[in-house]
């Protein structure tokens, strides 16, 4: 039984490895440019997620030393 899993799973391993041979160039330029474009939107988003966090925090914190006086 052991013999017949070892045997699925190398070649199933096998099968993957020709498949992923196949993909055509033209995917690989496709992917790299998304993630191109995923990261230029996250360098041109995070500064604004930083300061609406940042402000939120000090409004609160304002807000909380405020009711103490």
């Amino acid at each position: 039984m052991k013999n017949k899993l070892i045997a699925g799973f190398v070649l199933s391993i096998a099968a993957a490895g020709s498949a992923m041979a196949e993909i055509p160039a033209s995917v690989a330029t496709t992917v790299a440019s998304i993630s191109a474009d995923g990261k230029s939107m996250f360098d041109t988003v995070f500064p604004v997620v930083g300061v609406v966090i940042g402000l939120t925090v000090v409004l609160k914190l304002f807000k909380r030393f405020v009711a103490k006086i």
